[in-house]
């Protein structure tokens, strides 16, 4: 299922774009899709993009990826794919704040502009957004591990960037889970959607802290790749 998810929400969202936009409808549109960085879950962006420019008769649809998690390297991108002719934008906002401006500028050209996988702050002059509520599913997995946990449970909250749209949704809603369900949320560790601090900071979390706490939840992709090999190594 999680491979398939970005190929259904970046199909979705140039179909509802071709509808939205006239422009979108023949093969002079050429569609850009920009992830705000570096990341495993934009893998399938690249074939999904491929295959809606073959399905849409699109005039091309080039999967673009910042070297880094900056939002001014992702802004300067943006700037160069419109001078290259890419003339439609899907965008997962590098900022959900900072990201509004360059959206805003994009959309003044007359290129259509939706926010992917994570939202900007309104107001903006994208299109829509168009992605999973994160916050409910950190909500609900929260729900669930405390259902296994004893009352009054101290847990540990891994998570991702904190410039990530959804990370503050997720760390909010782990939060109200926990308080409701009578836990309490005793570590957040957010900026670690990525191997080399997740290793260093989950390991070093565990080996200071492993006794201290009775439950863990991940709410990003490399935190829950790094905890679970971490649990395994020490057998819990």
């Amino acid at each position: 299922m999680v491979a398939k998810m970005p190929r259904l929400s970046v199909a979705a969202g140039l179909m509802t774009g071709i509808g939205a936009a006239a422009a979108l409808a023949d093969d002079r549109t050429r569609v850009a899709l920009v992830p705000g960085g570096p990341h495993p879950y934009f893998a399938a962006w690249e074939q999904v993009g491929a295959d809606a420019a073959r399905d849409f008769g699109l005039g091309a649809a080039d999967y673009e990826v910042p070297q880094k998690w900056e939002l001014s390297m992702q802004n300067q991108m943006l700037e160069s794919l419109v001078t290259q002719g890419c003339n439609a934008f899907l965008i997962f906002p590098g900022d959900p704040v900072g990201t509004v401006a360059i959206a805003n500028e994009l959309a003044g050209t007359g290129a259509p502009v939706i926010a992917l996988a994570g939202c900007l702050q309104d107001p903006s002059d994208a299109q829509f957004c168009m992605g999973t509520d994160t916050g409910n599913s950190a909500y609900i997995g929260t729900q669930e591990l405390l259902k296994v946990l004893p009352a009054g449970a101290r847990i540990a909250h891994f998570t991702g960037f904190l410039v990530d749209p959804n990370t503050q949704l997720r760390i909010d809603a782990v939060a109200r889970a926990a308080a409701e369900g009578g836990a309490e949320v005793v570590q957040v560790i957010a900026d670690i959607d990525a191997p080399e601090p997740a290793e260093e900071k989950i390991n070093a979390y565990l080996a200071a802290n492993a006794g201290e706490i009775d439950g863990i939840i991940t709410t990003a992709w490399v935190p829950a790749v790094v905890a679970a090999n971490a649990l395994r190594r020490i057998g819990d």
